[in-house]
């Protein structure tokens, strides 16, 4: 039987390559693939289908995250022989395991593992099971499997389960069927009484490999010293690649580890393995040599030896191996400058060679390693932070952590280590970390009221506070706080000192607002945000401001310092019409994809419409067409629709947006009739013919939906 893959491959099943409600797949367009399975998208219309077709149900479990699902898309269900085969003999279902559907079938029929496929009767028990990918014909030959309760997993269970003696053969297509279904224990119970039935003579035949090699890896060393003793026997059964694969096999991952920066292994026992292997007649440039040098010199300290020796050897290794080697050099980069240097030179080598996926994951490891910038905390004490600031002119950044906290764990990982917000606080800032729960830190903490974690300040050189952070957020909002955290003419102090919004004098009260939500004293500013608007109402010298306190507030159309902006929409002219309109239609766009799709009512969606409507947006501005498109399709003004769409949609230079409107044809085709669906259909076929590259495949989707 063909090796069973989970390999990194891709298919865009998504409708909207920018958004809209149907996302995204989180890898892009790296890697597509033309699907041409006809699947049904709920259980209830499979279960209702296979009882009146007979047959049984095929449910590919999919997860957008899961790698080898999109393989599966690109090496098997986009074979068009299979396809037919599949619709032949199964009714089709694609899961979603995201929704609150996929979550359920998840529950029921113990779907843990991707890629993921269960094959169910009409009344949706549970006949067969197919973990992990396979490619063709092998992945025909497993679903083939569910055809016969012969060779189901459900079938072959109940008669292993009805006597307690069993023939090799039936044992072995047992085990076979229990190792493709993830069935670990029981696939360990069947395999053991299988081998237990061989002789030693048997072990090299072809059909015992399977088993016996997993005996191997298991560290049986009776198995192993017979494997080596016996080598050609095996090498005539399956090649002598798998056989010296296997040996290396079972100390590659001790040795791995080891090269990581794991447990290392002690040189007489590096040693020893050696010998085994070259006993074994293990080739001395097979990889597992390699990982007994790098271990070695990884355990001595010799870190530029080692950086050679990864320099030759790792970049041909396999991709899973060498991405571990290669993260892993970024825990040595605090041996030195020389070494240091050589990593990054290294790494950014790699990042050259390797594909798009994998040059994303290293420079994030080198980014979350803080070898690109970030914040430069410095051991200090808090006193000596605040002389050193006032010495150089600067503030001190001062993070109050603890070490079970998670949020300072991922502000640590994630965000002081990214280069903007190095960039912010390096030249301003003094910056130390400090453990509130040892040293000074308890002091510190009733010092400054540090009473939840993590708890970030900007200290003035004397030690009165700037500003206050409190809670852990992702880098972008880190950064829009900062830049008030780090505005001179902005003082936390300051501004609660006035004691109350009324207190306050209104040019300060957005960032009396803001500084106070910042530092935990406001949790809920609604009332402070409702008084502050009624105050500046008519006062368009402060709309900036204004502005500001909706980049941090307005994270839904009905926040009121939202709905101010687009009431006042001419009023804020000053702000660049990206960053407008950009906002504006993050919060506003997915409200009307949430209407078309049943998710709003109409009494809802008629105050958004009304906000749009009375907004003064510019015409050509894409909610403009977006609200004329669905109030057309509201009023089955077909020609209206299509009109829009021929005359204006068509005509826009924007490719994403034009491709956000476009989408939206699928929902309005559910309603239209027939002649009017010939019309969208054939619009599509035009966008295809002239379609931006990276649109093209979300056209193609959307006319396989107006096809169905």
């Amino acid at each position: 039987m063909m090796q069973r893959f989970k390999t990194i491959l891709l298919a865009v099943l998504c409708m909207l390559p920018w958004m809209g409600s149907h996302a995204q797949s989180m890898y892009g367009d790296a890697v597509k693939a033309d699907v041409k399975m006809k699947y049904v998208y709920s259980l209830d219309e499979a279960l209702k289908k296979a009882k009146k077709e007979k047959k049984p149900i095929f449910c590919n479990c999919f997860e957008d995250w899961a790698m080898p699902c999109h393989g599966m898309n690109k090496k098997v269900f986009s074979n068009q022989e299979f396809a037919d085969w599949m619709d032949k003999h199964f009714v089709n279902l694609f899961m979603d395991m995201s929704t609150d559907e996929g979550e359920e079938f998840a529950s029921t029929y113990n779907v843990k593992f991707m890629a993921h496929y269960v094959i169910l009767d009409p009344d949706g028990k549970l006949i067969h099971r197919i973990v992990g990918g396979a490619e063709l014909p092998t992945f025909q030959e497993e679903v083939a499997c569910a055809l016969s309760p012969k060779t189901s997993l459900a079938g072959m269970t109940e008669t292993y389960r009805k006597s307690k003696k069993h023939g090799k053969d039936f044992l072995l297509r047992y085990s076979d069927v229990l190792r493709v279904a993830n069935e670990g224990d029981t696939y360990k119970q069947v395999a053991e009484e299988y081998f237990r039935m061989l002789k030693p003579g048997e072990w090299s035949e072809k059909q015992n490999w399977t088993i016996f090699s997993e005996r191997v890896r298991g560290n049986d060393t009776t198995a192993l010293n017979y494997l080596i003793d016996h080598k050609a026997d095996f090498v005539a059964s399956v090649g002598l690649e798998d056989v010296d694969n296997t040996i290396a096999q079972v100390y590659q991952m001790a040795l791995l580890f080891a090269t990581t920066g794991g447990k290392p292994i002690p040189a007489e026992q590096l040693a020893s393995i050696e010998a085994t292997l070259q006993k074994a007649g293990i080739p001395a440039n097979h990889d597992v040599f390699g990982l007994c040098h790098m271990a070695a010199l990884r355990d001595a300290g010799e870190v530029m030896t080692l950086l050679d020796t990864v320099a030759a050897r790792v970049p041909g290794m396999d991709t899973r191996v060498s991405r571990m080697i290669d993260k892993s050099l970024l825990t040595l980069i605090d041996k030195g400058k020389a070494e240091r240097e050589k990593i990054l030179a290294y790494l950014n080598g790699r990042i050259a060679q390797v594909d798009k996926n994998t040059a994303a994951e290293y420079k994030s490891a080198m980014l979350e390693a803080g070898v690109e910038g970030g914040i430069v905390f410095e051991e200090l004490s808090l006193e000596e932070a605040l002389a050193k600031a006032k010495a150089e002119g600067k503030y001190v950044f001062l993070d109050c952590y603890t070490s079970w906290c998670g949020p300072c764990k991922v502000m640590s990982k994630q965000v002081f280590v990214r280069k903007a917000v190095g960039d912010l606080f390096n030249p301003t800032c003094i910056n130390i970390k400090i453990d509130m729960e040892n040293g000074e830190g308890p002091e510190i903490a009733k010092r400054y009221g540090v009473m939840a974690y993590p708890t970030m300040f900007v200290l003035n050189a004397d030690g009165s506070v700037k500003y206050r952070l409190q809670g852990g957020m992702e880098a972008g909002h880190f950064l829009l706080k900062a830049g008030n955290a780090l505005d001179p003419a902005i003082s936390y102090t300051e501004l609660k000192g006035y004691g109350s919004l009324a207190a306050c004098p209104l040019e300060k009260q957005a960032d009396y607002i803001i500084a106070l939500c910042d530092g935990g004293e406001l949790r809920d500013a609604s009332q402070e945000i409702a008084a502050y608007l009624k105050a500046v109402e008519g006062k368009t010298e402060l709309y900036p401001a204004v502005w500001k306190l909706c980049n941090h507030f307005s994270d839904r159309p009905a926040d009121p310092v939202f709905q101010f902006v687009v009431s006042h929409w001419s009023d804020f002219a000053f702000v660049p019409q990206a960053e407008l309109e950009g906002k504006t239609e993050r919060l506003l766009f997915p409200q009307y994809i949430a209407y078309l799709s049943g998710k709003m009512d109409k009494q809802d969606f008629a105050q958004i419409k009304k906000l749009v409507e009375k907004a003064g947006f510019r015409q050509d501005y894409s909610l403009v067409y977006l609200d004329r498109i669905v109030a057309a399709a509201d009023k089955k003004d077909w020609k209206g629709l299509m009109d829009c769409y021929r005359n204006e949609v068509a005509r826009l230079q924007d490719a994403k947006t034009r491709l956000n409107l476009d989408v939206l044809l699928h929902y309005f085709a559910t309603g239209a009739p027939a002649s009017v669906k010939e019309q969208m259909v054939a619009y599509v076929q035009d966008c295809i013919a002239s379609a931006d590259p990276k649109a093209l495949n979300g056209y193609r989707n959307l006319l396989a939906e107006l096809n169905k």
